[in-house]
């Protein structure tokens, strides 16, 4: 891994001006919908080692083919019902890790041309 820092100062450098002199480094925070680091395995999920000393396999639920049928059938009626708000409601039934960014849909929504 390398840090933005330096990999910032090393594209000033490639193009030929000093860092913190000619062009400033600005550090903004995140941007909605940004994140720090990423989750790798749900907490719900079984880890176990691999041949491989630094991989871990993760064992995850298992739906029933049938259950998950009748919930996308749900689903589908519920899309061309046009509620957004049972949607998102149907979405966490069938999938419980979903959870919806509304911070980030009304960023998105901002952000469209009028």
């Amino acid at each position: 891994p390398i840090r933005i820092q330096d990999l910032a100062e090393a594209m000033i450098r490639v193009s030929g001006f000093i860092p913190g002199h000619d062009i400033r480094i600005v550090h903004t925070g995140l941007r909605p919908g940004e994140k720090l680091h990423e989750e790798l395995f749900y907490q719900d999920e079984k880890l176990r080692q691999s041949s491989h000393p630094k991989l871990l396999l993760a064992q995850g639920h298992v739906t029933d083919l049938e259950v998950l049928k009748r919930g996308l059938d749900h689903l589908l009626e519920t899309l061309a019902s046009g509620d957004n708000e049972r949607v998102v409601r149907v979405l966490q039934t069938l999938v419980p890790s979903y959870m919806p960014r509304r911070e980030v849909e009304k960023s998105a929504a901002s952000s469209l041309p009028s």
